[in-house]
């Protein structure tokens, strides 16, 4: 790199010996010493200046982190391009330096799978008895890993329930208008049948009798 050689001879050390000295000088531009180049790009960027932050760079061999300090300075690359030098010199897009790229889309969703069986014991001699399992699973979609799989991955919902059991029994208690003694139980407006339930609990009163 000819700034780099630049500066080991204003140093008056070869290159390699750069990272193991002191720098007595800073000064990487031509200054007619012998073996010195031109560098019109680095002339033009830092108007002739001597930069230790920079030479520090060159020293090190980081020519990465050099041209990176040129492109981040305003004022160093408005002299560039004031010179004629493109504004994409350092950097492919530097006018969307340090801005983010947002992906919007509708690949969010939910899907519910179940499994559901039932029995039932029929109404017979005063008693209904019911009873149901139900293995089920909700997934919803997660995070997008990748553009490549915008479905990305799926975890359980919030309401994911896996397994739900109930029961439900109905029974027909055995009291009829002319033996039943508590009113309480039975009433002007209520005196064929009375039901217990639990599905949740429940206390049902019907003029008309159940058949079994």
């Amino acid at each position: 790199m000819a700034a780099q050689n630049n500066l080991a001879i204003a140093n008056g050390v070869p290159v390699s010996q750069l990272t193991s000295i002191n720098l007595k000088s800073t000064n990487f531009f031509n200054t007619g010493l012998a073996g010195q180049t031109d560098i019109p790009l680095i002339t033009t960027a830092l108007a002739g200046a001597a930069n230790s932050t920079l030479a520090n760079y060159l020293a090190q061999g980081q020519a990465g982190a050099f041209a990176n300090s040129i492109a981040g300075n305003v004022s160093q690359m408005a002299r560039l391009t004031t010179g004629g030098f493109p504004a994409n010199l350092f950097q492919v897009n530097p006018a969307t330096g340090g801005s983010g790229a947002n992906l919007t889309t509708n690949q969010g969703g939910t899907t519910y799978n179940s499994l559901q069986t039932e029995v039932r014991r029929r109404f017979s001699k005063g008693l209904l008895v019911g009873g149901s399992y139900t293995w089920s699973h909700s997934l919803g979609t997660g995070q997008v890993l990748t553009l490549r799989n915008r479905e990305g991955i799926t975890v359980p919902s919030a309401f994911d329930q896996r397994h739900g059991l109930k029961v439900n029994w109905v029974y027909e208690l055995p009291w009829v208008p002319d033996t039943v003694s508590s009113p309480r139980l039975a009433t002007p407006f209520c005196g064929r049948l009375w039901k217990v339930g639990r599905s949740p609990a429940s206390a049902v009163c019907n003029r008309g009798r159940l058949r079994n």
